[in-house]
């Protein structure tokens, strides 16, 4: 998980040194395909901390709360655009 991690922040450096578009597509590319990489580690990540016993109510909660704070998220940020303008 640390070299997913350290990966992505390395890229993310990185980008702001592209000047090329070529260069951009790269750096984007990369954390695009570590997304993948990050899900298949949750699993193990979870069960780690908190214990095989607890892993799957635990687990079991991660994607709900994922997509509500998604779209709280959104509201939120709305909401905040809605009172910045007046």
């Amino acid at each position: 998980m640390t070299l997913v991690f350290s990966t992505m922040a390395l890229v993310l450096v990185f980008v702001l040194r592209a000047d090329t578009p070529l260069l951009l597509g790269i750096a984007v590319s990369v954390p695009a395909l570590s997304y993948g990489g990050l899900y298949t580690l949750f699993p193990a990540a979870t069960a780690s901390f908190f214990g095989e016993k607890n892993f799957g109510l635990h687990y079991g909660k991660k994607y709900p709360m994922r997509n509500f704070w998604r779209y709280t998220g959104v509201k939120l940020k709305e909401k905040k655009k809605l009172i910045n303008l007046n």
